[in-house]
């Protein structure tokens, strides 16, 4: 199992195939990945595995119904397919069916028809089993199931499946198969710069932030999985490099499931057609998300009182006999996604395409960032044949 101590005196003895910089999912599993290939593999995060983004999702495994209507369908193909590879083969104990109710309402968002056919295409794209299909609902149907929603222009809906699972444990699982696969794993070290021999990265200046000692990390390959902090690392390689990532703000909010009683997983819909997440699990309900920009120090993102409004309106919109108040809120937590950088200002980041970033520099520093969690087996193949490629 994990050993520190083992892994920091690996990192200053040994020369890897290949040194990966965040531990969140991406770099989790590329090291993964990596090490049961066979190379060697060194993986570093400067704070807690899965600390940041990847602890702070909507904890869903899914294909990710809104890109349909986006034309994304490569990547919810790709992701419902991820999806079943991680609810059956790989990870059926953390990975678990849930079952969303989609109410739709007249002029907000899908209709009965395009509700219909955008969730055949998705139960298509997963391979499911008839018995696990979709199934439609009238409106009397959807306020039996569901009797708080609003039913104010309520016209039908329908239920549908999808996957749930705590995202810090399947990264944190990524990060334990790559130890016993052979792999150098050691959290609290981080990269202050590198070192370079004949233009391409040759070592890495990392600091133990507990012991409080810094050595060299020696590899062949470097990779940049640090998630919101990529352009960081990407600035000690290169300066003058431009930013490749857009950053925005997810927000969730918990509550006790004695003040938002609600029976079944809901997806709520506000009316940009942004689509929030109401999932009960045991005695707590989890609601969001929110997605804006987020121009801050990604280490102190925080749940703001506009992200509380903006949740605490679309709840009370679609459930508006349930009367919730700040008050109301029992927890809370913000992360960062890491979508591609286009224009500044040319499209909603939800309308932001979220396929993964890959860039690999002069020097040799390769870089992703972005891309859906469900997906993260799929990017990782794809970054360990780059580096096998290049070794």
């Amino acid at each position: 199992m994990l050993n520190r101590q083992k892994s920091l005196t690996r990192f200053r003895d040994e020369e890897f195939d290949l040194a990966v910089i965040g531990a969140g999912i991406n770099g989790a599993a590329v090291a993964r990945d990596a090490a049961m290939r066979g190379l060697s593999v060194a993986l570093i995060d400067r704070g807690d595995f899965a600390c940041a983004t990847s602890s702070r999702s909507s904890k869903l495994i899914h294909g990710g119904f809104r890109y349909l209507p986006q034309g994304q369908f490569k990547l919810v193909y790709g992701a419902l397919r991820e999806r079943e590879r991680l609810r059956h083969l790989t990870a059926p104990h953390l990975v678990h069916p849930i079952q969303f109710l989609f109410p739709v309402y007249r002029g907000r968002g899908f209709n009965r028809l395009t509700m219909a056919m955008g969730l055949t295409l998705y139960d298509l794209f997963a391979g499911m089993p008839f018995k696990e299909w979709h199934s439609t609902l009238n409106a009397a149907e959807v306020r039996e199931t569901e009797p708080a929603l609003s039913r104010d222009g309520l016209t039908g809906g329908a239920m549908y499946f999808d996957a749930w699972a705590d995202d810090a444990r399947v990264t944190f699982e990524n990060v334990l198969d790559a130890d016993l696969h052979g792999a150098a794993v050691a959290n609290y070290a981080s990269v202050e710069n590198f070192s370079m021999t004949d233009g391409q990265i040759a070592s890495a200046s990392l600091r133990d932030l507990l012991g409080g000692v810094s050595f060299e990390l020696r590899a062949t390959k470097f990779l940049n999985a640090t998630g919101p902090w990529v352009d960081q690392i990407r600035r000690m390689d290169d300066p003058l490099s431009k930013p490749c990532v857009r950053l925005t703000k997810g927000v969730h909010l918990v509550f006790a499931r004695t003040v938002l009683p609600v029976r079944e997983s809901i997806v709520l819909g506000d009316e940009r057609g942004r689509i929030v997440f109401v999932m009960p699990h045991d005695r707590y309900v989890l609601v969001g998300t929110t997605d804006t920009d987020y121009p801050g120090d990604p280490a102190s993102v925080r749940t703001e009182a506009d992200d509380i409004e903006y949740l605490l309106a679309v709840l009370a919109e679609s459930l508006p006999g349930i009367k919730l108040k700040n008050a109301d809120v029992a927890s809370s937590f913000a992360g960062l996604r890491a979508l591609v950088r286009g224009e500044k200002g040319a499209a909603a980041p939800s309308a932001v395409p979220r396929e993964e970033v890959i860039l690999e520099s002069s020097s040799g520093l390769i870089t992703v960032a972005g891309g859906k969690f469900t997906t993260h087996r799929e990017i990782a193949q794809k970054l360990v044949d780059l580096v096998m490629k290049r070794l």
